[in-house]
């Protein structure tokens, strides 16, 4: 078979940059930043899933904002972010991008509710259920990933990243601590 090679041209091909990040450690300010020198002094736009909590830059940034409330379905970010995007926005943010998997009617809420459907209260059924109960959850999610991929702006999610855990030994006892290093003790 025949590939045909072609010399690779610069071309406007949108970015998508995640930041993630945990509680109060600099993303929002960071996508900010990035998002107002992305824009080249035009305004950009925050899909903002924090209870308005994107507007506390509004002093030092000019950009529009869509807060987005909970249900956090993958077809909600969807349609928001392909509003965004039909408004033609420089850079679109997202903070946080975390509620569309693990929010109020994110992607696991989406599971349970499917489990729900499918098995109701019967607990030998459920179990069979499960991996079924993933069928429409994860076809919604790729469908906005999708999404993501064919928008004509810049794109900046923001990911909120849970503290890392482990289960130690103390005194015959397990108490559960914040992990020292993210490949445990030597």
């Amino acid at each position: 078979m025949n590939y045909p090679f072609r010399r690779a041209v610069r071309e406007q091909v949108p970015l998508i940059i995640g930041l993630s990040g945990g509680t109060g450690s600099g993303k929002t300010m960071s996508a900010m930043r990035l998002a107002k020198g992305m824009a080249h002094g035009k305004p950009f736009c925050v899909i903002d899933t924090e209870n308005g909590r994107a507007s506390h830059y509004a002093d030092q940034f000019t950009f529009d904002v869509l807060d987005l409330r909970a249900p956090f379905s993958p077809e909600r970010y969807a349609e928001a972010i392909h509003a965004a995007d039909k408004a033609r926005y420089p850079v679109i943010v997202i903070d946080s991008m975390s509620h569309e998997w693990a929010g109020e009617g994110g992607v696991l809420d989406y599971q349970e509710a499917e489990l729900d459907r499918m098995a109701q209260d019967d607990w030998k059924k459920r179990e069979t259920c499960k991996m079924a109960a993933w069928i429409k959850p994860k076809m919604a999610h790729k469908h906005m990933m999708q999404t993501l991929l064919q928008v004509k702006a810049h794109l900046i999610p923001c990911f909120r990243a849970e503290e890392k855990i482990e289960m130690v030994r103390v005194d015959g006892r397990l108490e559960v601590r914040k992990k020292e290093s993210l490949i445990g003790k030597d």
